[in-house]
């Protein structure tokens, strides 16, 4: 089993020492993004201590896009987890050459990610029951498009419910403890102060600032800028395809 970890800032390098893989970068939001110059300062690390360097990027608009345009321009040969299909297209044209390997990223995935989806457990059949378990990588075709186009990777969150591992023709990772549940481009962090709720100004004030949303009628939901996450820290008993485990040692940026 590969041990992983994901990492966001440079700062953070000194917990890399007891993986084998290291992911850096952003999932979530184009605005936190790391600079070139940061990822380039990691994956020269990384790579110097004999460690698989894998670049995660986020859902984008065009100014995203131009942003990690620059990105993948000054780095090559690493896995990139895509979580806009915008971005594996641009890789694909104008980057085949560079020894990119896409990794579809866990935004993509389409798993059933709901907070109460626990709630159904007694009240549904087994089989209504396993849909829930269940992502693009359950169906058989959609897994023969992603070989198709060479994406040979998924990643996946370690939902309550459990998750369906089965399909064997592609690689899984698999993240802990915290599991993504959603996310927006309207960030409440950014919009602190602001009399208008939408899209405005970033300062990164996400930053050092988590809130909890309590509800007796769901686990505890961590609000982290613009997504949100439940803590899962019990992995599941069968595998299945994932042949990778990824640490993440804080609520990811």
């Amino acid at each position: 089993m590969n041990k992983a970890i994901v990492i966001n800032r440079t700062n953070q390098l000194d917990l890399i020492e007891d993986y084998d893989t290291v992911y850096f970068g952003c999932e979530f939001c184009e605005r936190l993004l790391p600079s070139k110059q940061d990822f380039l300062t990691v994956k020269e690390f990384v790579e110097n201590k004999g460690k698989k360097f894998c670049l995660l990027s986020p859902y984008v608009t065009n100014r995203g896009v131009d942003n990690l345009r620059i990105i993948l321009g000054a780095i090559g040969d690493c896995e990139v987890i895509f979580n806009d299909w915008g971005v594996f297209w641009m890789i694909k044209k104008d980057f085949s050459a560079r020894g990119f390997s896409p990794v579809i990223g866990r935004l993509l995935v389409k798993q059933k990610r709901g907070p109460r989806i626990l709630d159904y457990k007694d009240k549904i059949s087994l089989e209504a029951y396993e849909h829930f378990r269940r992502s693009i990588i359950s169906n058989p075709n959609m897994v023969d498009y992603l070989v198709e186009l060479g994406i040979i990777r998924a990643e996946f969150d370690n939902l309550l419910q459990g998750v369906d591992l089965k399909v064997n023709k592609i690689k899984g990772s698999l993240y802990y403890p915290y599991l993504y549940v959603t996310s927006t481009r309207m960030c409440l962090i950014a919009n602190m102060g602001h009399s208008e709720i939408g899209v405005v100004g970033c300062n990164r004030q996400c930053r050092g600032k988590l809130f909890c949303l309590k509800s007796d009628a769901m686990p505890d939901i961590l609000l982290r800028g613009n997504t949100q996450f439940i803590k899962n820290e019990i992995l599941p008993k069968e595998l299945g395809i994932v042949d990778r485990l990824v640490f993440e040692p804080e609520i990811p940026y």
